[in-house]
């Protein structure tokens, strides 16, 4: 969420945050929830510095309902990441 980080770093931060918590024993629920926690409250952040579609759409996979409709309303989400969107949500 930091303003300080580099450009070059947003990309695997993205990363980072949309890929599911594993250890080498499989997956890992307790430090998913962190991930996802931490990806929710940084989700506005992150859009309002991402212009890739690809990683928008990436990000917006992972907000629910009330998140997409609060992102719409403030601006950081627009008509141009609606295809992401209804890819993974009903109309």
């Amino acid at each position: 969420m930091s303003e300080d980080l580099p450009k070059e770093a947003l990309k695997t931060v993205l990363e980072a945050l949309c890929t599911p918590a594993t250890t080498p024993d499989g997956f890992d629920a307790q430090a998913d929830r962190w991930r996802e926690e931490a990806l929710m409250s940084a989700l506005p952040a992150l859009l309002a510095r991402t212009s890739a579609e690809r990683l928008r759409s990436r990000l917006l996979v992972h907000a629910d309902e009330q998140t997409l409709a609060v992102l719409a309303a403030a601006g950081t989400m627009t008509t141009a990441d609606l295809p992401a969107v209804l890819r993974h949500r009903r109309v």
